[in-house]
């Protein structure tokens, strides 16, 4: 081992690392036997966001990914493929973002390269994720900040009608929304807690986004330039809730869905909708999209092992998800190795 193998690469040279990587690439999805072995490490994840599949895909190791994505790749046809600016690099990895066409839809994916024992630089993960339509406009754009609102207020009646019903106003949701009204699809978010973003501002306080801010914009509303390169959870809530206020998205917080039924022949749903400290509401819709997430973010109970004699324990016994600052002057095991764990463990 050189002296130089410890060294993370320079901003200058994790570019260029990058744009060799990207050619790597390019040149596997193209070849006759779809081998990514140049490009991607045997135990790589390739995750897919309908960029080119219908459906939100996750698969590892090169042998199911090359498996699974043989074919799907060959039929969007992916080209264009750029790298945009803002490499970024850390003692051991790299990360960008390259943007592509598929015959049809404009598309991005996110890379995080690795350095193998080789001392080349290929895939540990790739995200490709579909953005919007070829010649689809940003309706939004134009009127920020202006009335009226490409989404303009709407009066709450007890029986309602909306093209798609989204449920949960978090970061998906509301991006979800987003996309489908600028493609002129009327859209009713219900979110269960009283304000949008309020899940993040329940979690611990040194919560931040464990990815830099340009790899969390959303669509048509980005965090503002002087956010921080990590946002703390709280201004993550606060921008949840500027965006829905700017793009004008139809949010109805403190409401719940109660029941549901689908009418196969007329091709809609029946919801409805209880609200805290209001009237029910009955929507029909052409489409329901669940964006409540996963785990204790998406309101699941959390799970705490049996753990032999915790019930003698004289200590207090914490999930996650009730942790919020640290304790100090004692001691703490922290159990897991999830992203929540190692965050609280730096915390405490």
């Amino acid at each position: 081992m050189s002296s130089t193998d410890n060294i993370s690469p320079t901003l200058s040279s994790a570019e260029a690392i990058s744009s060799a990587w990207l050619s790597a690439l390019i040149s596997d999805l193209s070849s006759p036997s779809f081998s990514l072995n140049t490009a991607f490490t045997d135990d790589s994840y390739w995750r897919d966001l309908l960029a080119f599949t219908p459906d939100i895909r996750t698969l590892h190791t090169i042998p199911t990914i090359e498996q699974f994505f043989s074919t799907p790749v060959s039929v969007a046809q992916p080209t264009g493929f750029q790298l945009l600016s803002g490499v970024r690099r850390t003692a051991t990895f790299i990360q960008g973002i390259v943007q592509f066409q598929t015959v049809i839809a404009q598309c991005t994916g996110v890379f995080t390269l690795t350095r193998c024992e080789d001392s080349s630089w290929k895939a540990l993960s790739f995200v490709t994720m579909m953005e919007c339509f070829p010649g689809e406009m940003d309706r939004f754009g134009a009127r920020l900040g202006r009335s009226p609102l490409l989404c303009p207020p709407v009066e709450w009646n007890t029986v309602m009608e909306f093209t798609a019903v989204v449920v949960g106003a978090g970061q998906c949701g509301l991006s979800v929304a987003a996309r489908l009204e600028n493609l002129g699809i009327s859209t009713l978010v219900v979110e269960r807690l009283s304000s949008i973003g309020n899940v993040w501002r329940s979690r611990y306080e040194s919560l931040e986004t464990n990815t830099p801010r340009a790899y969390n914009h959303l669509p048509f509303f980005p965090f503002p330039e002087t956010s921080y390169e990590y946002v703390p959870s709280t201004n993550v809530a606060d921008h949840l809730e500027n965006y829905q206020r700017a793009l004008g998205l139809h949010v109805l917080t403190s409401a719940h869905i109660s029941a549901v039924s689908y009418d196969s022949l007329a091709g809609t749903w029946t919801i409805s909708v209880s609200r805290s400290g209001g009237p029910s509401i009955t929507v029909t819709a052409r489409h329901l999209i669940v964006a409540t997430g996963v785990g204790t973010l998406g309101g699941a109970t959390p799970v705490i092992p049996s753990i032999p004699g915790k019930r003698s324990f004289l200590g207090s016994i914490l999930h996650s998800s009730q942790y919020k600052s640290p304790c100090i002057g004692r001691k703490v095991a922290v159990v897991g190795g999830g992203c929540s764990a190692h965050d609280i463990a730096q915390d405490l």
